[in-house]
């Protein structure tokens, strides 16, 4: 299995924008900071898994046309199903704060609308290593 493709790249660096902020954003207003953080974190990950899962998800309902839909709409309730129960770890655990763990989902969220940006970024970024590794 290879590794991820650009897309899902972009989306994790979008993501890591987009939770750094909101880390940095959420430690200025929060006493628990480590629990702010923690939470931040768990999202983020998670977040990083749901887009690879979701890229994964796409390549394997492109190579079977046939259950295509079935395979989108079971890899979509367990997306959902995974966010669920992170929400709910994250909620009886004492150390992690629920509400950052939801904003740091939300990071896949900020990334899609981030892409742009991000695409653009890193696109010129490996054209100028390109140019310089000629």
């Amino acid at each position: 299995m290879k590794g991820p493709n650009q897309t899902v790249v972009e989306l994790w660096a979008g993501s890591s924008i987009y939770n750094l902020l909101a880390l940095i954003i959420g430690i200025c207003f929060v006493q628990d900071k480590p629990a702010w953080a923690f939470g931040i974190l768990v999202g983020c990950l998670m977040t990083c898994y749901l887009s690879y899962h979701m890229a994964k998800s796409i390549e394997r309902s492109l190579d079977n046309e046939a259950g295509a839909s079935r395979i989108m709409r079971v890899s979509s309730l367990l997306r959902y199903g995974l966010v669920v129960l992170l929400l709910l770890v994250a909620y009886y655990l004492p150390h992690v704060n629920p509400i950052a763990t939801f904003v740091g989902l939300m990071g896949l969220k900020a990334a899609a609308y981030l892409w742009p940006l991000t695409h653009k970024m890193i696109s010129s970024f490996r054209k100028s290593e390109e140019e310089v590794q000629k």
